[in-house]
């Protein structure tokens, strides 16, 4: 491995724990966005399943679709929170992976250097 390359992966491996720290506070915003949708979606269902004149189908079919045709905003927000929450965790889980194969990668050369 020649000299650049070996900087470059030590390099990596000093920026990867900070990566992996700001990676964590945004798996952790999204978690948090993630449950406030989730709960406005409840609040929502709540106030529309209360109001008999907003959901009043004949059999539990036709509320159902009534009740996710009146919360579809809620609804939007809280899968778009939740596939927001899904990538941050796909991107903290790349950078864990990344700094366990420079970190083996490392090791692997030090002791090819003794």
């Amino acid at each position: 491995m020649t000299k650049r390359a070996l900087k470059t992966l030590f390099a990596r491996l000093l920026t990867l724990p900070a990566d992996i720290n700001r990676a964590e506070s945004t798996v952790l915003d999204a978690e948090w966005r993630r449950q406030e949708a989730a709960s406005a979606l409840q609040r929502a269902e709540d106030a529309v399943t209360l109001d008999v004149e907003k959901v009043n189908g004949k059999n539990a079919e036709q509320r159902a679709a009534q009740l996710r045709q009146l919360t579809e905003q809620e609804r939007q927000a809280a899968l778009l929170a939740e596939r927001s929450h899904a990538e941050a965790r796909l991107q903290l889980s790349a950078l864990i992976t990344e700094f366990a194969a420079m970190r083996s990668a490392a090791r692997l050369l030090s002791e090819a250097r003794r």
